[in-house]
């Protein structure tokens, strides 16, 4: 039986038929976020769904493709139904080839819901979905990686590390302007790390650009504890899947001294209880 949620999700994406659906729940592919990737280049959502693999997993008429909502645990973001065209098979693998409905379309990028799965559960039945959805979202706008203003900034390390290599403008000028507070969550232990950038450096940007050359820690004790323990490949893929970029207060550069900024960071460092080993990664 479905929750209210998923009848609210049926309702929404003209779902009337269940057993026409399966679920497709993306996530890291060793290389890229699909939230990232989708919101780069809106093909890839096509190309995400037709990745050559073993098994029959969309064996039904329709795939609904999700992307896991990185700056919130168990949350995904809809990213469309798809037609399943055909599946040949070479090579010992399936080859599917869809094409992209005009079911949900007004919701892509923007309806968000709470569905828990197991680690390694990806492809689901709709009913399973529509069971367990637990809490239902539309946001105003779709979900984007475009630079908008320093405030509204919630990115995670794999696309930070990418606005670096090659450097976006769009990101550089507007953050190295600018001095602040700023927080790193660790939504796989949901622990935090509050920081600050002032003029010394490049202001954000050019602190952010320190956890890009240290491969997530930011020369950060708290960090580097977290990471360290971890053997060199999952360590990366925890710091590109798991910690999320955003910013609580910002200033123009030579506005604050720096004993003004260190101040303003112990307040947050208070105001998130990120110096408690329970819920952060401050050291002092």
């Amino acid at each position: 039986m479905s929750s209210p949620s998923g009848q609210e999700l049926a309702a929404r994406l003209g779902i009337t038929n269940p057993a026409d659906y399966k679920v497709h729940c993306a996530t890291w592919n060793g290389t890229i976020h699909p939230l990232d990737a989708f919101a780069q280049d809106p093909g890839e959502r096509k190309k995400w769904n037709e990745h050559p693999i073993k098994r029959n997993e969309f064996n039904r008429k329709f795939v609904i493709l999700f992307a896991r909502y990185l700056p919130e645990r168990e949350h995904w973001l809809f990213y469309g139904v798809f037609k399943v065209v055909s599946r040949p098979r070479q090579g010992g693998k399936i080859h599917y080839q869809v094409e992209e409905t005009d079911q949900g379309k007004e919701f892509v990028g923007k309806l968000k819901i709470h569905f828990p799965l197991r680690a390694l559960q990806r492809r689901v039945t709709c009913e399973k979905l529509l069971k367990d959805t637990t809490s239902l979202d539309v946001m105003d706008e779709p979900h984007s990686v475009e630079f908008n203003e320093v405030g509204n900034i919630n990115i995670t390390f794999g696309m930070l590390r990418n606005k670096f290599n090659p450097r976006d403008s769009a990101w550089a000028g507007p953050l190295g302007e600018v001095g602040g507070i700023y927080l790193v969550t660790d939504i796989g232990h949901n622990k935090r790390y509050v920081g600050v950038a002032n003029d010394k450096g490049g202001g954000i940007w050019g602190r952010w650009g320190q956890y890009v050359d240290s491969g997530g820690t930011g020369y950060n004790k708290g960090l580097d504890e977290l990471l360290s323990e971890m053997r060199e490949r999952k360590r990366e893929n925890y710091a590109l899947h798991h910690l999320v970029f955003s910013v609580l207060e910002s200033w123009e550069l030579g506005t604050m001294t720096g004993e003004e900024g260190r101040q303003r960071e112990s307040h947050w460092k208070r105001v998130m209880l990120s110096r408690d080993k329970r819920f952060g990664y401050n050291r002092n």
